[in-house]
C-alpha cells in the first residue's frame, strides 16, 4: 500500500528497473491518495505461477518510463479509477498464450499511453494492444478516459481481445491516434455501451490478417477516419462517424441525393439497418440498428 498523508512523506516512490507484482505467487500493489510512483516497467503476473493485481486510485498518479504489462503469463487486474493517472509508453494486456489480463479504467480515471519520457531511449515504438497472443480485456465506463496512439485488439494468432467502452454512470472514451485493428489475425470485439465514445483518428479495421472483428454497439458512437468491415461484423444500435467506408461499399448503393437506408441481414438472428449520409466534404455518417428477424 503506498499512499499519501498529511504527518508522513511516504507517498513517492520513484525505481529505476521493473516492479514486479506476482512473480511466482500472489501479489498485489495499492497505490493511493495522491501517491506518485515511477519506474521504468511494471509486469503484473510476470509468470505461470503468477497472480498480481494493481489499484490507481484517489488522485495517485502511476509513470512508467517504457512498458506495462498486465498479464504476462497468467492471471492479472489492473484498474484505474477515482482521478487517478496513469503514463506510460506502452501497455500490453494478455501478453503470452498463456495470460488472461484485464485492465478496468473508471470514475474519472486516465490512461495515457504513448508517452514519451524525458532521458529514455526508446527501441520500438510505442504498442497498445488488449489480447497479444493471450486473453485481454478493458473495460472504460464511468467518466474513464483512455489516450492511446494506434492499437490492436485481439491482435495475433491465438489471441482474444474484448473491449468495452461506456454503459456505466458518467460518459466513458476511448481516443485512439492512429489505425485500430480489431480481430486482426485473432478474435477481437469492440462494444460500444451508452455514453461510451470511441475516436479514432486513422482507420478502423476488422479482420485485416485473418481473424475476426466485431463491432456490438448499445447505444455508443464510433468516430473513425475510415472503416473496414462488413455487415455481418456489425450488431447493435449506435453510431458510426467516417469519412470512408470499405467492405460495406459493395453492399451500399447511394441514390441521386447521396443517401443510402436499407435494412441488411447479417446471416444471424440479427439484421442491421444502415443509413448513410454523404455530405458535401465526402463525410459518411453511418447509423446502425439492430432488431431481432
Amino acid at each position: 500500500l503506498i499512499e499519501d498523508t498529511e504527518d508522513e512523506d511516504f507517498g513517492e516512490i520513484n525505481s529505476d528497473g521493473a516492479i514486479i507484482v506476482g512473480s511466482e505467487g500472489k501479489g498485489e500493489l495499492t497505490i493511493q491518495s495522491s501517491a506518485q510512483v515511477t519506474a521504468h516497467n511494471l509486469y503484473i503476473a510476470d509468470s505461470t505461477t503468477g497472480d498480481g493485481t494493481v489499484l490507481v486510485d484517489s488522485s495517485a498518479a502511476l509513470t512508467v518510463a517504457d512498458t506495462i504489462e498486465v498479464g504476462y503469463e497468467n492471471t492479472a487486474d489492473m484498474t484505474v479509477q477515482g482521478s487517478a493517472t496513469v503514463n506510460t509508453h506502452s501497455l500490453i494486456v494478455g501478453v503470452e498464450s498463456t495470460a488472461d489480463g484485464t485492465l478496468t479504467v473508471t470514475t474519472s480515471g486516465t490512461l495515457n499511453t504513448g508517452i514519451e519520457q524525458p532521458g529514455v531511449t526508446y527501441s520500438d515504438p510505442a504498442k497498445f494492444v488488449i489480447g497479444e497472443f493471450g486473453t485481454g480485456a478493458m473495460n472504460v465506463t464511468n467518466g474513464g478516459v483512455v489516450n492511446s496512439g494506434a492499437a490492436g485488439i485481439g491482435l495475433e494468432t491465438g489471441s482474444t481481445g474484448t473491449v468495452t467502452v461506456g454503459g456505466a454512470g458518467a460518459a466513458a472514451s476511448w481516443n485512439v491516434a492512429g489505425d485500430l485493428d480489431i480481430g486482426k489475425a485473432g478474435t477481437g470485439t469492440l462494444t460500444l455501451a451508452s455514453d461510451g465514445t470511441v475516436d479514432v483518428d486513422g482507420a478502423t479495421e476488422l479482420g485485416a490478417d485473418g481473424g475476426t472483428g466485431s463491432l456490438a454497439f448499445s447505444g455508443g458512437v464510433l468516430n473513425t477516419g475510415t472503416l473496414g468491415a462488413d455487415v455481418s461484423d456489425l450488431s447493435g444500435t449506435g453510431t458510426i462517424n467516417t469519412s470512408g467506408l470499405a467492405g460495406l461499399l459493395n453492399q451500399v448503393t447511394f441514390n441521386a441525393g447521396n443517401t443510402y437506408s436499407e435494412t441488411l441481414t447479417s446471416g444471424g438472428p440479427t439484421s442491421v439497418a444502415v443509413n448513410v449520409t454523404a455530405d458535401g466534404d465526402g463525410d459518411y455518417f453511418v447509423v446502425v440498428d439492430a432488431a431481432n428477424a
